[in-house]
């Protein structure tokens, strides 16, 4: 209440009103977190940019593409060097929970023009290129992106799920130790299982 008060007055400073940014957002009150972290950017943009971004991504998570669209057009025009990265991305997602790809690969595109490695970024690419059917093009992104580490186990997941669609049981399942080898799941587990058992079938058929 006192912070809310401070705000009301205009007498919060940046770091009050990122904290009342913050409580409106768990109770779910996106319209009053929006304008509190967008009084924060007012303030300071070095604090207001970044939460800004996290918050539309928290927002594309929970489906409220608009509001997403909304808390990123706030800092469009201002964005930092440091933002661009984090900006383009969310733009990419909220392109791609609308299915629209070509549009979601451009940001991508130009994302990957700025950070070449960037593992969360060749994810994307990759399942955008999925969505459209263009595999060739989804398996070279996965297979940069399991070169990164933080991405890697997701990637090889993906590449799993290409070969087994396929029919290359064999491959898939190579894919799939590789993930293991990264992180171990039961449901990796008992899904390299089921893909072990079509492989052994697959080469006794040869």
């Amino acid at each position: 209440v006192l912070m809310e008060t401070a705000a009301g007055m205009g007498v919060a400073n940046a770091e009050e009103l990122s904290l009342l940014g913050d409580l409106y957002a768990d109770q779910g009150l996106t319209r009053e977190a929006a304008e509190a972290y967008r009084r924060v950017l007012a303030q300071s943009p070095e604090l207001g940019e970044p939460k800004l971004l996290h918050f539309a991504q928290v927002l594309i998570s929970d489906g409220k593409l608009q509001e997403a669209q909304d808390a990123l057009g706030a800092i469009k025009s201002r964005l930092t060097p440091a933002g661009q990265i984090e900006f383009l991305q969310s733009e990419a997602d909220i392109l791609a929970a609308l299915k629209r790809w070509p549009e979601a690969r451009k940001e991508l595109e130009q994302l990957l023009g700025l950070a070449p490695l960037n593992g969360r970024a060749l994810l994307s690419m990759g399942r955008a290129y999925a969505a459209e059917d263009d595999m060739p093009r989804a398996t070279f992104a996965f297979e940069e992106a399991s070169r990164v580490e933080g991405t890697a186990y997701l990637a090889d997941l993906e590449l799993a799920n290409i070969e087994m669609k396929s029919r290359h049981y064999v491959r898939s399942v190579d894919y799939l130790e590789k993930a293991l080898n990264i992180q171990k799941t039961d449901a990796v587990e008992d899904y390299l299982a089921r893909i072990k058992t079509l492989a052994a079938k697959e080469g006794q058929q040869q």
